[in-house]
């Protein structure tokens, strides 16, 4: 059994695609947006329109198609530089977190982020079937991938399948991400080729003109102040959640 309680984050706000309305994002300050001339925008995000966003405003889709957005949709990032008290990631060696028979909790570092990302395809008829083929086993390889590869700053990674409450599977499902920093998530996005493959295999999706996307996806980033998470873990796999980082400094383990 694991638990892991969150108070007082910092949200960014959601940046969404579905059925029917473009990617959004929250108001970005004058001035805040640093694009990062080596890695431009994001093809296949300059034709979007304005749309309705928090709070009856408005919100240009010009806030989320650059590299970096999703720092500036969090209004912390005005003030703080959001810097991680995890600067690296590294990992304790498998077994040095033995969960059986005892209760273990882990003190989480300041500002590490975690990023939720939903796809839900239940009411697609057009681009259903695209998805489930030919974009979805990407995305999972991708989080596969942070699950199993520490050096990228990840600390825990899963894809979850929804399930109704008795059971039964449901169309759709989210992706968890804990990373060391937000710096570590910016950079996997913007540089790495298994995020780059899942950018390139839903702009193909898109790219066809079928009409209006009819399968919803958005992504939910928070960076985590100090004091601001609570874990415990019980007869748990020692890779599981913050486990991994129970040999950090400012972490605690108890029986």
């Amino acid at each position: 059994m694991a638990a892991v309680r969150t108070r007082a984050h910092r949200l960014g706000a959601t940046a969404r695609r579905g059925p029917g309305r473009p990617l959004t994002g929250g108001l970005r300050r004058p001035g805040r947006a640093q694009r990062d001339p080596a890695h431009p925008s994001p093809r296949g995000l300059r034709d979007q329109r304005t749309v309705p966003a928090r709070g009856g405003r408005t919100a240009r889709d010009a806030g989320a198609r650059y590299w970096g957005a999703g720092r500036d949709r969090i209004a912390a990032s005005a003030t703080e530089a959001l810097e991680s008290a995890l600067p690296v990631f590294e990992p304790q060696a498998a077994g040095e977190a033995e969960t059986l028979s005892r209760r273990v909790t882990v003190e989480v570092p300041g500002n590490v982020a975690l990023i939720r990302t939903a796809q839900d395809w239940s009411a697609g008829t057009l681009y259903r079937e695209k998805y489930l083929a030919d974009v979805k086993p990407v995305k999972d390889r991708g989080v596969d991938f942070l699950a199993t590869h520490p050096e990228s700053g990840c600390i825990a990674a899963r894809n979850i399948a929804e399930e109704s409450t008795d059971g039964a599977p449901l169309a759709r499902a989210s992706t968890v991400a804990w990373f060391a920093s937000l710096d570590h998530l910016m950079t996997w996005c913007r540089s790495h080729r298994t995020h780059l493959e899942i950018y390139a295999r839903f702009f193909q999706m898109i790219g066809g003109g079928e009409g209006s996307l009819d399968v919803a996806f958005w992504h939910e980033v928070s960076v985590l102040p100090s004091g601001s998470v609570t874990t415990e873990y019980v007869n748990c796999h020692p890779r599981t959640g913050f486990l991994p980082l129970t040999t950090h400094p400012r972490s605690a383990v108890t029986a």
